[in-house]
């Protein structure tokens, strides 16, 4: 774009301070060695832009690469919790088991020791049977029902925390 001055001669706008500078006259060698600087900075600039975002990006491999790690340790954790878990129910079982077979001997003993019609005896037998199964089995099943409701409770947190910990930072939820 040019104006036009009183006296008609054209002025361009001005391009560069050192060029327009009163007295200075660039040589072509100086034009290219302030252009050959400039490149310089420009690299520069860019190489420090992307020196920062390789650096966020491995920072942000680094935490995935964490909370991976961390969670493979929980799911060991929680193999060896869940194993302790099997242990122990067998451990009730086979403990139910041995108690109902023993007071099931005692019982045979102690009411076929006792004087009285054999049918009285089978029905002795048969009620003191029922109350001890009984109460087995309902401690053996709030057991492993407790057991299962802890287990499926541990794999619905351990999944909201890896969705939380692989989602981008901006849709975390605030903790």
């Amino acid at each position: 774009m040019q104006h036009s001055d009183d006296e008609g001669s054209s002025v361009e706008p001005k391009r560069d301070a050192m060029e327009e500078a009163p007295g200075t006259s660039l040589t072509p060698n100086e034009r290219i060695e302030i252009e050959r600087i400039k490149l310089e900075l420009e690299i520069r600039k860019n190489e420090t832009v992307q020196a920062r975002i390789q650096t966020e990006s491995e920072k942000r491999r680094a935490e995935i690469e964490a909370e991976r790690e961390r969670f493979r340790i929980e799911a060991v954790s929680s193999d060896r919790q869940a194993q302790q878990r099997i242990f122990y129910g067998l451990v009730a079982i086979i403990s139910g088991l041995l108690v109902l077979a023993v007071l099931y001997t005692a019982s045979l003993f102690f009411f076929s020791a006792a004087e009285g019609d054999s049918q009285q005896v089978a029905n002795n037998i048969v009620a003191s049977m029922g109350v001890v199964t009984g109460v087995i089995g309902s401690l053996v099943s709030a057991y492993f029902g407790i057991q299962l409701g802890s287990a499926g409770r541990e794999r619905a947190e351990s999944q909201r925390d890896r969705a939380i910990a692989t989602s981008p930072k901006e849709v975390r939820p605030e903790q």
